[in-house]
């Protein structure tokens, strides 16, 4: 059963402000113990006018220091049936103020024994000596028990006699001299702890802070009975250890005890006895070296109720980048077998102490290397090369693997990923959990392939916000260049790509910024607003017209108007030909400039215009049909090839697959995500399954992993030509699970330079135009002008004549491209964050906010601050998820086009489908800050002790 503590906040602070400056605190102490804070009774008034929430204090605001009513809501909520009585808590928390409302709690309740008896830990912070605070401090000596004997014992008589303090002092803290709380930590109890840190007035997050918590929370869960069998267990252990390895092996330093022993208790006949071709030549001062290396366990008083620290000590005097990497993984590996295989509670250190020896000598070869270049002038930082960066002679399958093989296992491979995705949206749709390898596991048990809860930030990464970045791609003189200035809408010549009708016109990335539109929460919210009536209802509309405030404005696409404005970025890189990654064209370049893409728009000549390396040819006699495999084989090859280069690394140490991938711009949980849909679960799975892995396996990795990292948008350019419409079908057909949007991105982009002189009124995404020189005006323009112009209004006449049901031989309404721009933010893997002031109403959605998957409250809260909106401490961060309805009205959208099948659609977003239900939103989800935001659609509610939302 977890612990109960008991937090008291700081002045000028609340209940809220201190449960999120504690929200990592909370996370470490899952299932050990729950954290309940409380409000201090005595409201301070606001600091500025400006300021919505006031804050509050422990003692009366009229200066006479009068904490009897914070001193009567301490010990009620301490002990609720009265003195004497059991007590709700058995942990103690408190900041400046609030440990404050500490010590007078304890000196009041000196003579109680239920308190004596019961509270087993303290842990007080920023706090100022209260001995002229304690009403009555004529007593000295309190609380003499000895159930609480985990320290050593001070000099003199302790205040608060055996009671476990932990004392958390800030070295650069302003507000209270470091040098007074440490003072009094010496004289508070026997038994305290003082943690010193290179912060402020504050409770940082630290490592070193949050595992002191968690050791006072762990000890306090222990009976008194248990804690000296525990502290008996301990001195028992290290004196085994001691016998053993000597008496220097064991350094006692303070709350703290540091075990130093050999890796390698006889080097001599460990290196006899090895394979390695190095041994040879290592010199005596090596072998010396190799002998001093000890593994360090820093025990902490409460061992074995908590874990030990593993270091790595005594290495090579000069810097070695292979020990370094050797040493931090005996650490990590080590580490995780203290916390994965064996019991808190239990002897750790011996056990540990083998599991490390046996690691290094499995790996004793990579240090010998290591000890060898040195004697050989390597220097260790730059000498030597990764034994696993180059692929040795292949064997078995990978020998057998050549250009025909690895063109039949991609088709295969894409075919698969594909229909992964698309069994998992449709499993997703019927509230299943598809397993990782579609059906149950060997329990049968389901278990979770997609895994969607599970964030990245959910194993500790982090998030933040971002720039969208849609990165085109495809072959020369596609048309990439020509949508890119039609997205970027550049002012003058100077600042667009390069067009032109010959190969390789874009030589160096292009990179520009535009606004792309994105679905606007304003449909959601009117149909709320019709739902508005029904109790369950969180959300209602209080916007003044049809369309919200969006600040960059709305625009049409996908045959809506409810598409907002939103700011990306635009990389268009050099054309790819066939071959590239052997190192033809510009070889792998252009893909190395896409790392950070969000999301991938394939550029097609829709008119099958073109050869394959870009060359004109008659319309329909092109590449096109072709083009759609060969370029995502190409996105493959790029990736498949660096980690066929370090399959023999990979292979001995399978784990480092999940750092493969962050050139891509994936973390490991990315990668783990991708890896449960493969039925790789967790790392033991992992280390047991990548060995047996082939050509085949890993072909069928890669291929997931390009459709969940760089989901591609295929736009048919051209598509105003008269061969586009037989073109889309038969692409559609032979490509089901693509994504094909039609445009004709010269006719956007003429349009818009020809609203820019004057001579046509045009909006982007419109389905007409308003053409403003009367037929005399014409002539005197340039030929150039006046056959753009005609090619202009002729495609918009030709559109706006077309009817319902649309002509089979026709594919537009509009030039498509806001089209494929809408269908590419659909794909992006982003969460996007609405504020808003209230709930009820939203009268204003001016701000759409981009953030990583896995960020956090705190990541958006951050963003606000820095964007100006909002200032202060974060009190309440409270959500809304709007995904499930707004990516099925999207995905309804989507199908409508000609070009689109509905398991294109689906397979595009799968990732972001997270539940099964459309309905509108019911409930209203609080998070701490550092929370996880589950979800791709938010409307959020933040409040802070400051100016509220501007």
């Amino acid at each position: 059963m977890p612990v109960r503590v008991l937090c008291l906040h700081g002045a000028q602070q609340t209940r809220n402000i201190f449960q999120n400056q504690l929200s990592r605190f909370q996370d470490d102490l899952t299932h050990i113990a729950e954290l309940v804070f409380l409000e201090a009774p005595h409201v301070l008034p606001l600091i500025t006018a400006q300021d919505d929430m006031p804050t509050r204090s422990w003692c009366s605001a009229d200066g006479k220091e009068d904490y009897s009513a914070g001193d009567a809501l301490v010990a009620t909520t301490m002990q609720p049936a009265g003195p004497g009585t059991d007590l709700a808590f058995t942990v103690m928390l408190g900041f400046s103020q609030g440990a404050l409302m500490i010590y007078r709690y304890l000196w009041l309740h000196a003579t109680d024994a239920a308190v004596a008896a019961q509270l087993r830990g303290v842990i007080v912070a920023g706090v100022q000596d209260p001995r002229r605070m304690l009403p009555g401090n004529e007593r000295s000596e309190l609380f003499h028990t000895t159930s609480h004997s985990a320290a050593s014992s001070a000099g003199e008589t302790a205040v608060f006699g055996s009671m476990p303090f932990l004392h958390v002092i800030g070295k650069k803290d302003t507000i209270v001299a470091p040098e007074e709380s440490a003072a009094f930590a010496r004289v508070c109890s026997s038994a305290s702890r003082v943690l010193f840190h290179e912060h402020a007035h504050s409770i940082p997050a630290l490592k070193e802070v949050r595992l002191a918590v968690r050791e006072v929370c762990q000890a306090a869960s222990m009976s008194a009975t248990k804690m000296a069998e525990v502290l008996e267990a301990r001195a028992e252990e290290l004196e085994m250890v001691s016998s053993m390895y000597g008496e220097d092996c064991i350094l006692a330093r303070g709350n703290e005890t540091l075990v130093r022993m050999p890796l390698f208790t006889d080097a001599e006949s460990i290196l006899a006895s090895s394979s390695a071709s190095a041994v040879a030549s290592l010199e005596a001062p090596a072998m010396h070296a190799l002998e001093r290396i000890k593994v360090c366990f820093r025990v902490p008083w409460s061992y074995p109720s908590t874990l030990p620290m593993v270091e790595m000590a005594d290495g090579p005097t000069w810097h070695s980048v292979k020990y370094e990497r050797w040493a931090a993984g005996v650490v990590a590996r080590t580490s995780a077998y203290l916390s994965d295989e064996l019991a808190v509670g239990t002897a750790m250190l011996l056990p540990a102490y083998l599991y490390a020896a046996g690691l290094a000598q499995e790996e004793l070869d990579v240090l010998i290397d290591a000890f060898t270049e040195e004697a050989g002038g390597g220097g260790g930082a730059h000498g030597g090369h990764d034994s696993g960066a180059a692929v040795s002679k292949a064997t078995g399958p990978w020998a057998a693997e050549d250009e025909h093989l690895r063109e039949m296992y991609i088709a295969e491979a894409d075919a698969k990923a594909a229909e992964l995705l698309l069994a998992a949206s449709k499993l997703s749709c019927d509230g299943g959990r598809p397993s990782a390898n579609g059906g149950e596991d060997e329990d049968g048990e389901m278990c979770s392939m997609t895994a969607e809860s599970e964030t990245p930030a959910a194993a500790g990464s982090g998030g933040g916000s971002c720039t969208l970045i849609i990165g085109l791609i495809g072959k020369p003189s596609a048309g990439k260049s020509t949508f890119f200035n039609a997205v970027t809408n550049p002012t003058s010549e100077s600042d667009a790509a390069r067009v032109a009708a010959f190969p390789f016109t874009t030589i160096e990335p292009n990179i520009g910024a535009g606004l792309a539109p994105l679905y606007c929460p304003c449909a959601t919210l009117r149909a709320a607003a019709g739902s508005a009536a029904t109790p369950s209802a969180v959300l209602s509309s209080g916007l003044m017209d049809d369309l919200c405030d969006a600040t960059y404005g709305h625009m049409c696409a996908l045959g809506s108007c409810r598409f907002r404005r939103h700011p990306v970025k635009v990389k268009d890189v050099a054309g790819l030909v066939q071959g590239a990654y052997h190192g033809k064209g510009r070889g792998n370049q252009f893909l190395n400039d896409l790392c950070d893409a969000d999301v991938l728009v394939h550029v097609v000549d829709g008119a099958a215009a073109t050869e394959a390396d870009g060359t004109a040819c008659a319309p329909g006699q092109g590449s096109a049909m072709e083009d759609i495999a060969w370029v995502r084989s190409e996105v493959h090859s790029w990736i498949y090839d660096n980690l066929r280069a370090k399959w023999v690394s990979l292979v001995r140490q399978p784990r480092k697959l999940r750092v493969m991938f962050s050139g891509y711009g994936s973390i490991p949980t990315f990668v783990d995500r991708v890896l449960r849909r493969v039925g790789i679960a967790n790392e033991v799975a992992l280390t047991a399954i990548l060995p047996t892995w082939g050509p085949r396996e890993l072909h069928a990795f890669v291929a997931l992993y390009i459709r969940l990292r760089f989901p591609m948008v295929v736009a048919l350019n051209k598509a105003d030509l008269p061969t586009a419409a037989d073109l889309a079908t038969a692409l559609r057909h032979a490509y089901p699970h693509e994504v094909f949007v039609p445009m004709t991105a010269r006719t956007e982009w003429l349009a818009l330079q020809l609203s820019r002189r004057g001579y046509v009124d045009y909006t982007p995404g419109a389905a007409s135009l308003g053409v403003r020189v009367e037929y005399g005006e014409v002539a005197p323009l340039g030929k150039n002008v006046r056959q753009e112009l005609h090619d202009v209004v002729s495609f918009f006449r030709s559109t706006a004549a077309s009817q319902e049901p649309l002509p089979s031989s026709s594919l537009l309404r509009t030039t498509g491209v806001q089209d494929v721009l809408a269908a590419a933010m659909a794909a992006c893997e982003v969460v996007l964050v609405y504020p808003v002031r209230a709930f009820h109403p939203v009268t204003s959605l001016a701000h759409c906010l981009t953030f990583k998957l896995g960020s956090s409250a705190e990541c958006v809260f951050d963003s606000l601050v820095h964007l100006k909106l909002l200032e202060g401490k974060l009190v309440r961060f409270e959500m809304i998820d709007l995904a499930p309805v707004q990516q099925q009205q999207l995905q309804e959208l989507l199908a409508s086009l000609p070009t689109i099948s509905s398991n294109g659609s689906a397979v595009l977003m799968v990732a972001r489908q997270q539940q099964r239900s459309a309905t509108l939103p019911t409930s209203v989800r609080t998070l701490r800050k550092t929370e996880v935001i589950n979800s791709s659609v938010v409307v959020a509610r933040i409040l802070s002790n400051k100016r509220q939302l501007a």
